[in-house]
């Protein structure tokens, strides 16, 4: 090996933790979850939509369709904050 060469060695730990939650707890997170995955989802299809939208040379539409999808993320963490 030559001098001016590095070896970058890193150490990686995994932790692997078992839950056992109880049910209003399980049902909870797992509201969370499909909330998420629809989220998701939704960003993900716009996301698609969108580069079709600007290869074809329309993108004020893509910016208005991404200001709305996130006013909407908002009003519905404002509700969720207001439940809680």
């Amino acid at each position: 090996m030559h001098e001016d060469q590095t070896i970058d060695s890193k150490i990686v730990l995994k932790y692997r933790y078992r839950l056992y939650p109880a049910r209003d707890q399980a049902a909870a997170l797992e509201t969370s979850l499909q909330a998420s995955r629809r989220w998701w989802n939704a960003l993900v299809s716009l996301n698609r939509h969108a580069w079709r939208l600007i290869e074809s040379g329309k993108e004020a539409t893509v910016r208005n369709r991404v200001c709305e999808a996130m006013r909407k993320k908002k009003l519905v963490a404002q509700r969720a904050a207001k439940v809680n």
